[in-house]
């Protein structure tokens, strides 16, 4: 559709919609989930299905929401997606076709300007509102009432204002920083804590004013007790875990873990390769590759729903580097050993063994996006604890050092571990691998899918580490004992959470203030989850953004 390309590259119609001196910069492009939900805020009622959702590929650890490129292939499914929205916001925006009267032009000019202000989700001046009746009646000079509607529908969701999450200050920028209007801060707050944007319960809110941190703590606190959705921070704790990526790029033998997740399909399996049945194979590793999706889809869910009670109920990160909470579905039951054909396929909770799976990061979310098709990966592991829980991020490998294949294959191993020993015993390895190794081998207990192996060719699993700067462990549970305890820890989490919730925008001095009262004050909770994010959106961090440059 023509209309929409200019408007997807950046083009806007002439800034008669700027005020003079008013401060404005661009956040971030919103993500899929981010504008399905933007979609349903125009079309209420949408039914699944009838829209499909932005197809983007997933990068790996947090998203750079402010430079995320616009690559042809993303300019094509928004245009597709644009395509597809536009006829339902035309028929499903509010008062559209029922309250209207073709006949009346100002009509069409009413539900045009009314559909601008939701979707640009601001108020809109009065040049504004006479832009899009214009583009209206043009439109419905050449066509019929409704087709008009759809046209001015798709230029209206594929303005950039529609597009992005913008920060609107109150006034004239002050040097990098902005002051927010009301409706930027029920914006930015709505989509940080729900991903979606502001219903009644912001728009309310506003009446009020949304200037001083009270208010805006107030408000968020309610929002944090609303039941229906908690996608925003959903969203923080997938990309600290690195939870989206890893899971779609991990793929496992079916040999090795057909026998745990599917033991019927596992024998048809070997039954086929037994015979040389090639078509049988074939029809079995497609089977393979659905058990997968179904498994990894119910790990997925499973971070969601603990999430969601962790930040319910007030807990703390030591909860949830040590909860022995579990959300179970029909296809992920296995790997925790509670298996109950009765499962409902929309899950269930269960308490878990404290010393075998002790929080979050021994989920089969955390643990299987970390490995190879039949073994886990200790320096996978290993070095992804170091960076998000301790910030310590790995140095690259230097050049020429061999494949785990190739520096192992004359050299004598029995375990697993054993096996990454011997490839990092070089000189030219050893010193970077101990930083990160050991976190690592205290998991070995657990398969590439997060299954529980106590025992490793006929050995008991040596979880024993030495972790530095918090000592030796044994086992995830001392190990998670001992993250739970340490300031680094606790530092390090905030920082991520800041630079996640500031779109790593946040580079001033003012910033570094605030991320170390940030840090100060949730040391000082004992680590408490929820109050860290009330601290934060109460912060000159959230109501005063640092922008890279303030829009003419």
């Amino acid at each position: 559709m023509w209309v929409v390309l200019l408007p997807l590259l950046g083009c806007k119609p002439d800034d008669a919609s700027k005020e003079e001196g008013r401060a404005t910069g661009m956040v971030h492009r919103l993500t899929p989930t981010q504008l399905d939900w933007a979609l349903l805020d125009l079309a209420p009622g949408l039914a699944d299905g009838v829209v499909e959702p932005v197809r983007e590929p997933v990068p790996a650890g947090f998203v750079d929401d402010l430079t995320r490129p616009a690559t042809p292939y993303l300019v094509e499914e928004l245009v597709r997606w644009v395509d597809e929205a536009a006829p339902v916001v035309a028929t499903a925006f509010p008062g559209q076709m029922s309250a209207c009267d073709p006949d009346v032009p100002a009509c069409g000019r009413r539900i045009a300007g009314s559909l601008l202000e939701r979707a640009w989700r601001r108020p809109v001046t009065e040049d504004e509102r006479a832009w899009i009746g214009d583009v209206f009646e043009a439109f419905q000079a050449q066509q019929s009432f409704s087709k008009a509607l759809t046209n001015t529908s798709a230029l209206v969701l594929s303005s950039p204002e529609f597009l992005h999450l913008v920060m609107e200050g109150q006034g004239t920028a002050q040097g990098t920083q902005v002051r927010l209007a009301d409706h930027a801060i029920g914006n930015r707050l709505s989509f940080l804590l729900w991903d979606a944007p502001p219903d009644e319960l912001v728009h309310d809110a506003l009446a009020y004013g949304l200037q001083q941190p009270d208010q805006v703590r107030a408000l968020a606190e309610t929002m944090l007790d609303d039941p229906r959705r908690t996608q925003g921070l959903d969203r923080f704790f997938v990309q600290w875990l690195d939870v989206e990526w890893g899971l779609n790029e991990s793929a496992w033998d079916l040999p090795t873990f057909g026998p745990l997740l599917n033991p019927s399909l596992a024998e048809e399996y070997a039954e086929a390769v037994a015979e040389g049945n090639d078509a049988a194979i074939v029809a079995d590793e497609v089977s393979w590759r659905a058990e997968q999706r179904d498994f990894k889809a119910d790990l997925r869910q499973e971070v969601e729903m603990i999430v969601a009670r962790l930040m319910r109920e007030g807990a703390s990160l030591r909860t949830l580097l040590t909860t022995p909470w579990a959300y179970v579905g029909p296809a992920s039951q296995h790997i925790y050993d509670v298996v109950d054909p009765t499962t409902r396929p929309t899950g269930r909770w269960v308490t878990l063994d404290e010393e075998q799976w002790p929080g979050l990061l021994t989920r089969g979310a955390v643990l299987a996006a970390r490995g190879h098709p039949t073994e886990p990966s200790p320096v996978l592991r290993g070095a992804f604890l170091a960076e998000r829980l301790m910030c310590l991020p790995p140095p690259s490998p230097p050049a020429g050092i061999p494949s785990l294949q190739a520096a192992t294959e004359d050299e004598e191993w029995t375990t697993n571990r054993e096996r990454y020993e011997v490839a990092v015993a070089p000189s030219a390895c050893a010193g970077c691998h101990a930083q990160f190794n050991g976190y690592g081998y205290a998991l070995e207990s657990f398969s590439a899918i997060g299954a529980p192996r106590a025992l490793i060719d006929g050995q008991q699993a040596d979880t024993r580490a030495d972790l530095p700067g918090l000592g030796v462990v044994s086992g995830p549970a001392e190990m998670m004992e001992a993250l739970a305890s340490s300031r680094q820890v606790h530092d390090c989490f905030v920082s991520q959470f800041f630079q996640f919730a500031t779109y790593g925008l946040a580079t001033t001095p003012r910033d570094d203030e605030v991320l170390g009262e940030l840090q100060d004050a949730f040391w000082a909770s004992g680590g408490d989850l929820r109050q860290l994010v009330l601290s934060f959106v109460g912060s000159d961090a959230f109501l005063v953004p640092s922008v890279p440059e303030a829009s003419p």
